[in-house]
């Protein structure tokens, strides 16, 4: 091998190198980045019930939530890479008023104008969360969403309009037509176009963090699997295998809980739905399940499911028990 060839072959490797260690320090400066201004739930979130392997500083494998990355962490991200989002929107009108959206994110280097990263989301209002929506039977009289089936009827009753719920107090037989022909549980949503804004934005969401993520190489940190993470409030722990969190005293009777109850120890699901049962009553217990389309606690395996029944067990106000004789 010549003298030319062996400082050409040394030169490749002094390159190599080179780039290797760039490399490194790039994504160390990245992930330093993220620890210093990234903010848990607002940049990200914790996904409950789930479980990643990562490594720590000290090379030991531990197991933690995963973690969705939300569409402030991934401005964040495009700002930290010098970058600016261009956003192709592209809509397709779908059967009954409903649309699907497309949206292709460019992000722009605005040094050079050349376009680092691309990314793609979609959303339409055909997805389950867009296209139903919860129907509640509402009493005749005075219009308020506070029916619900008496536990044992009488002759002649059967519905009640409930007074705690903030009702009027109406009685209606267990046949009434104007009761039992209202729409109860999922329904079409009949003003799907009140949704087009929201999927427009659900969508150029998706496409930016899409984006980020493939630019900053940050799957191993963040997961898309849950975009619309931030659409609804969950709690930080729980709901895991089957328990929740459940480290504070439960409230008292007609105590409207502010949240949800802090995380902590843990108890098994069942037993907190006989307890939320017990304080709210079985009419009001099971007004909330049906509503969800559930009959029993055993039947509501999902983590989403969970923290939601749960909460809004924990925001109907406590029925007043009987004292006990002294």
């Amino acid at each position: 091998m010549s003298d030319t060839a062996l400082v050409t072959q040394s030169d490749l490797h002094a390159d190599a190198l080179a780039r290797i260690n760039e490399t490194v320090g790039s994504l160390r400066a990245l992930r330093t980045f993220i620890k210093a201004e990234m903010v848990k739930g607002v940049d990200y979130g914790e996904i409950p019930g789930t479980k990643k392997k990562v490594k720590t500083e000290d090379g030991k494998t531990v197991e933690v939530p995963a973690q969705a990355l939300l569409l402030a962490g991934a401005q964040k991200t495009t700002m930290y890479f010098n970058a600016r989002p261009r956003l192709d929107v592209r809509g397709t009108e779908l059967a009954g008023g409903h649309v699907e959206y497309l949206v292709v994110c460019d992000l722009i280097h605005r040094g050079t104008g050349n376009v680092i990263a691309q990314g793609i989301g979609s959303c339409s209002t055909m997805e389950s969360k867009y296209r139903f929506r919860n129907a509640s039977r509402v009493c005749p009289g005075c219009g308020q969403a506070t029916i619900f089936k008496s536990k044992e009827p009488k002759p002649g009753k059967g519905w009640f309009c409930w007074r705690n719920r903030g009702g009027c107090g109406l009685e209606f037989d267990g046949a009434a037509p104007e009761i039992v022909k209202q729409d109860n549980g999922k329904v079409e949503n009949e003003n799907i176009h009140d949704q087009r804004n929201t999927v427009l934005k659900m969508a150029k969401k998706r496409a930016q963090v899409d984006a980020a993520m493939g630019l900053g190489c940050m799957s191993e940190l963040f997961t898309q699997d849950v975009e619309d993470f931030d659409t609804y409030e969950i709690p930080d722990e729980g709901f895991a295998a089957g328990e929740i969190p459940l480290d504070a005293p439960p409230p008292a009777a007609n105590e409207v809980p502010k949240a949800a109850p802090p995380a902590g120890a843990k108890r098994p699901w069942l037993e907190v739905m006989a307890e939320q049962k017990g304080r709210v009553g079985a009419e009001a217990y099971l007004k909330v399940l049906n509503d969800s389309e559930f009959d029993r606690a055993e039947q509501i395996t999902e983590v989403a499911d969970r923290a939601r029944i749960y909460k809004e067990l924990l925001a109907i106000p406590g029925v007043q028990q009987p004292e006990r004789a002294k």
